[in-house]
């Protein structure tokens, strides 16, 4: 269940829209001669295999929706010749971890859709590159830590959806200096406590979710200084 070739005569297609089909498999050039394409869309298709060069050739994409398939990891290769795109939708597949400079090549992206994976691991410098991000939703993985590291190489970002994730504590610094305006941690099933500082100097964050934690007891009175 592969694309068919006689697609690459669409040369001057702008949005090709293919959900909820059975596509189980990307093949190199799959979209060769659609330079004009601006938005894809493969959500809910049954696809587990990407090859490296797929998308090779689509400079002027704007929107990449990969939402509900099986795909179990990334390829920075796949990212390799989107320097237009500002929409990732990644949301309800199979991954398991983001691998250091997966997304490097994508410093014009804004919005980005993690949730509802299998994340329990975010390696250092996963978010290399990303220097526009300002949507991030990592909601409904398996995330055991918060990733200060990384969500500090993002220096744009100002909404964070982190909620449903089995994270025991907001740890001192978690989130120091940020420059978010929304963040939400919200049914956080094993959520007990937030340590002094974790929100230090958060100056420009004008809301904050903390509901439906049923494990959570304590907050420390030093959690939002400044």
């Amino acid at each position: 269940k592969v694309m068919d070739r006689q697609i690459h005569k669409l040369t001057a297609l702008r949005q090709l829209v293919m959900r909820n089909n059975s596509l189980s498999y990307l093949q190199n050039g799959a979209f060769s001669g659609m330079l004009y394409l601006e938005r894809l869309d493969l959500s809910y298709n049954q696809l587990y295999s990407i090859e490296p060069h797929t998308f090779g050739g689509l400079n002027y994409l704007k929107k990449l929706n990969l939402e509900g398939n099986r795909l179990h990891f990334l390829s920075s290769q796949w990212f390799a010749s989107m320097p237009s795109l500002g929409w990732l939708f990644l949301s309800n597949n199979l991954i398991g971890r983001l691998q250091a400079n997966v997304f490097e090549m994508l410093s014009g992206l804004f919005t980005m859709k993690l949730d509802g994976n299998r994340i329990s691991s975010i390696e250092s410098g996963s978010f290399n590159g990303l220097l526009h991000l300002r949507i991030l939703y990592l909601t409904d993985n398996l995330l055991q830590t918060i990733p200060t590291q990384e969500l500090h190489n993002l220096p744009l970002l100002q909404y964070l959806y982190f909620d449903r994730n089995p994270i025991l504590r907001i740890p001192t610094f978690a989130f120091h200096s940020m420059n978010l305006t929304m963040l939400t941690m919200s049914y956080m099933p094993r959520l007990k406590v937030i340590e002094k500082q974790s929100f230090l100097n958060m100056e420009h964050l004008v809301t904050l979710q903390l509901h439906d934690n049923s494990e959570f007891v304590y907050i420390d009175q030093k959690a939002f200084v400044n």
